[in-house]
């Protein structure tokens, strides 16, 4: 499916959202998607056209200013944890998520980074790496690399 991109190939994806490049739920599903993570405000996600087809879908929203602005530090936080957990159920149903936000870079970046962070040990500046690997546009807005750093050392440490 065009616009998927995989973090671990059949494991955990991303893509950009349908508000910039349409998606259809039967598409998501024949790319093998089980699950969708929001991480936007979920603009033109319908989960219950998403459910028809098998595919659950939460929304865990990360700010989407950039630079980031006062509190996105501690929105982010707080969201990142409760979007590791979502993902973490879905995939022990042994469904694939896919993440997305608008342009499926810095939001849905940020995510997968704190998803490397805690389940497979990376350090945050190697999950950036990593991250970019699959994505190379990842954490290119304004500011939010360095935004990124900040949340996931700090995440780390809590």
């Amino acid at each position: 499916m065009r616009h998927i991109f995989w973090l671990r190939p059949n494991l955990i994806a991303g893509r950009s959202g349908p508000n910039l490049y349409p998606w259809t739920p039967a598409e998501l599903a024949s790319a093998g998607i089980g699950a969708v993570l929001s991480v936007n405000d979920a603009a033109s996600v319908y989960s219950d056209d998403l459910s028809k087809v098998g595919i659950e879908s939460a929304c865990f929203p990360l700010a989407d200013n950039a630079p980031p602005r006062e509190g996105d530090f501690e929105h982010g936080l707080a969201m990142l944890p409760a979007a590791l957990e979502y993902l973490l159920a879905v995939m022990a149903k042994g469904k694939t998520p896919m993440i997305h936000c608008t342009a499926g870079k810095d939001r849905t970046g940020l995510t997968m980074c704190y998803y490397l962070c805690q389940c497979e040990g990376y350090s945050p500046r190697d999950a950036i790496d990593e991250v970019r690997r699959v994505r190379p546009i990842a954490l290119s807005a304004t500011g939010y690399e360095a935004f990124s750093l900040e949340l996931l050392n700090a995440l780390q440490r809590a």
